[in-house]
C-alpha cells in the first residue's frame, strides 16, 4: 500500500501533466489547429475529468468543428461541476442555438444574465439567440443593453438594424443598417464623399452589388427610379449577377471593383446598394467606361 506522501506526489504529477496538456491545447486552439486542441483537451480530461476549463474549451473547439452534440455534452459536464460558470452557460447557449434548441438555449442565457448582466459579449449572444428564435421585441431590448455595455462594437448595431427590419420598422431599420460599413467583413465599396442623397443630379450614379443574390433581386426593382434621377446610371456587378435584367450600363468587376470608378473625374454620386445587372454583354473596355456623359 502506497504511503500518503507517495500518493500526494502522484496526484501532483497528474495535475502537472494535465495542466501541461491543457496549456498545449490552448496554444493549438489559439493557432487555429482545432484537431490538435481537441486531442490535447481529451488528454487533459483523461487525467482530470472534472477540469472545467478544459471541458469548456473543448466544447468551443467541437462547436467550431460543427460537432454540436459532442460540444453540448462537454458543457453539460462542465455545468455539473460548476453550475454558476457564466462563460460555460453562454457557450452552452450558443451551441444549443446552433443545434436549433432555442428554448433551452434561452434558458442558459437567462441563467447567465442573472449571474452577470454586465458581460457585453454574453448579453450580445443572448440578443442574437432571441432574434433567431423570433422573439424580436425582447431581442431588441437585450441588444440595446449590449450596445450600452459595448458601444464601440458595430456588430451589435448591425444586429439591432436587422431586428428593426425584421419587425418591419423601416424608419429605424434602414438608418441603422448603415452600420454594416463598420463591420470587418463588409466589402470596401464605400465612397463617403460620394454617397447619393436621393436628389436629382446631372451626372453619373453608380449602383454596386455588395451582398447576396436575395438582396440583389429584391433591390434591382429600384433601378428604374434611380435612372430617372440622373444623366447616366452605371451598374457595378459581379459576373455571377449578370443575368438579372437591368436598367442601365453594367460594369463587370475584376480585381478591385472600384479601381475604374475611383478614377472617374466627373463621377457625381455613388449608391452602394444592390446590383441592377445588364441585359446584354459589353466586353469592350471603352464601352465599360464610367465617365459621365
Amino acid at each position: 500500500m502506497a504511503k500518503q506522501p507517495e500518493l500526494t506526489e502522484r496526484r501532483a504529477e497528474v495535475a502537472r501533466n494535465a495542466k501541461a496538456f491543457f496549456d498545449a491545447a490552448v496554444e493549438s486552439q489559439n493557432k487555429g489547429d482545432l484537431k490538435a486542441a481537441i486531442t490535447g483537451y481529451n488528454k487533459t480530461l483523461a487525467l482530470a475529468p472534472g477540469y472545467v476549463s478544459a471541458l469548456n474549451n473543448l466544447g468551443v473547439a467541437l462547436r467550431k468543428e460543427r460537432k454540436l452534440d459532442a460540444a453540448i455534452a462537454c458543457y453539460r459536464r462542465a455545468l455539473e461541476r460548476d453550475p454558476k460558470n457564466t462563460q460555460t452557460l453562454s457557450n452552452f447557449g450558443n451551441a444549443l442555438k446552433d443545434a436549433g434548441q432555442h428554448k433551452e438555449s434561452i434558458e442558459m442565457f437567462r441563467r447567465a444574465m442573472e449571474l452577470n448582466p454586465t458581460d457585453a459579449g454574453m448579453v450580445y449572444n443572448f440578443g442574437i439567440t432571441l432574434k433567431d428564435a423570433g422573439l424580436i421585441d425582447e431581442a431588441l431590448d437585450v441588444l440595446d443593453q449590449a450596445r450600452k455595455l459595448n458601444p464601440d462594437l458595430p456588430d451589435i448595431r448591425w444586429d439591432i438594424a436587422l431586428g428593426h427590419l425584421v419587425k418591419g420598422d423601416l424608419e429605424k431599420g434602414w438608418p441603422a443598417y448603415e452600420s454594416r460599413w463598420e463591420l470587418a467583413y463588409t466589402p470596401n465599396l464605400r465612397f463617403p464623399d460620394k454617397q447619393w442623397n436621393g436628389k436629382k443630379v446631372k451626372g453619373t450614379i453608380v449602383i454596386a452589388t455588395e451582398q447576396g443574390y436575395g438582396d440583389a433581386i429584391q433591390f434591382a426593382r429600384y433601378a428604374p427610379l434611380v435612372r430617372k434621377k440622373c444623366s447616366r446610371l452605371v451598374l457595378v456587378v459581379s459576373r455571377r449577377d449578370r443575368r438579372t435584367p437591368g436598367h442601365g450600363r453594367w460594369h463587370r468587376r475584376s480585381g478591385d471593383p472600384w479601381q475604374e470608378a475611383a478614377g472617374v473625374r466627373r463621377l457625381h454620386s455613388i449608391v452602394v446598394a444592390a446590383p441592377c445587372p445588364e441585359d446584354q454583354d459589353h466586353d469592350d473596355p471603352k464601352d465599360l467606361s464610367l465617365s459621365a456623359r
